[in-house]
């Protein structure tokens, strides 16, 4: 608990990264895809790439404008705070 995370866009990292975490039990290397919230709130220090930081973006976005509201938005609510 409380060491760091890298991640990668994919599912190889540079060699090395690979070779200087290899020995050392407190690095978990993650490719991008394995982000998962157990993973983050386990650790307290996340290192990403730019690359993987785009990925994540990219993914994150794609899943917002995945479906669309059942109510339009245009529609007046009375009943929000």
């Amino acid at each position: 608990w409380g060491h760091p995370i890298p991640f990668s866009p994919s599912n190889e990292f540079p060699e090395n990264i690979s070779a200087a975490a290899e020995g050392l039990k407190s690095i978990t290397l993650i490719p991008a895809l394995g982000l998962n919230v157990h993973s983050l709130l386990k650790h307290q220090t996340l290192v990403l790439t730019l690359d993987a930081v785009a990925f994540l973006e990219q993914r994150l976005l794609w899943h917002d404008s995945r479906y669309s509201p059942l109510v339009p938005f245009s529609l007046p609510h009375r009943d929000l705070p």
